[in-house]
């Protein structure tokens, strides 16, 4: 069985590195391609609550925002999700959709 911490450490690695057997590789790729289906969909959620006056003694929360220039407080909090599931059944049609991607940009002369 494979140590997942083994599969993790090399992750952004392009190239096949020492130790790393065949199968190792191709795991990890399929992986980092996974992560990037996601942090191609994923959701930031930024909400931001106006603090009262009463609530101002405990500003000292690193999640506490002050306006420079209201010098009003905000308690704000940042969540990333994905609601998508990406699973390896799909792997070829999200490929196939990438490659569409690369080349109507193509198609529009910037590069």
């Amino acid at each position: 069985m494979r140590k997942e911490s083994k599969l993790y450490t090399n992750l952004g690695v392009a190239d096949k590195v020492d130790q790393e057997t065949e199968d190792d590789y191709y795991i990890r790729k399929l992986l980092e391609y996974l992560i990037s289906l996601m942090a191609k969909d994923c959701s930031i959620m930024i909400t931001m609550q106006r603090l009262s006056k009463d609530y101002l003694a405990y500003s000292h929360k690193p999640n506490i925002i002050t306006d420079d220039i209201t010098g009003s407080q905000y308690v704000a909090n940042v969540a990333i999700t994905d609601l998508d599931r990406k699973g390896t059944h799909k792997i070829e049609e999200f490929y196939k959709n990438d490659l569409q991607i690369i080349d109507d940009f193509k198609s529009i002369h910037l590069i």
